[in-house]
């Protein structure tokens, strides 16, 4: 990837959450998972979720998160609050224009 390493002080990449399968899952999924406080949080839990047999509810979710070593109230008040509800829905509007899942612009 020389052309990246080249560019890497122009290049910016951006990750928009985007349900596939079952949106109104995906979308509590997406909702919940951007309340963690930290980008490796975010992930480990994303592991998390995705190892397990379990159905993917919000209780289940929820539940999920008592297991990760995080501030559990700010999550808390983030979920109960909404606070990426509408960063989440601008993602799945912005996705719905999209004519694949990897999508690359210059």
């Amino acid at each position: 990837m020389p052309l990246v390493y080249e560019h890497r002080d122009s290049i910016q990449f951006v990750l928009k959450d985007f349900p596939v399968k079952t949106p109104d899952i995906e979308t509590s999924l997406l909702k919940i998972t951007n309340c963690l406080p930290s980008q490796s949080i975010y992930w480990e839990f994303v592991d998390y979720i995705f190892s397990s047999d379990a159905p993917i509810t919000d209780l289940n979710l929820i539940s999920r998160v008592e297991n990760l070593n995080i501030d559990h109230s700010m999550f808390n008040e983030c979920v109960s609050n909404g606070n990426y509800i509408t960063e989440v829905e601008q993602d799945i509007s912005e996705g719905k224009k999209l004519e694949s899942c990897n999508q690359i612009f210059m």
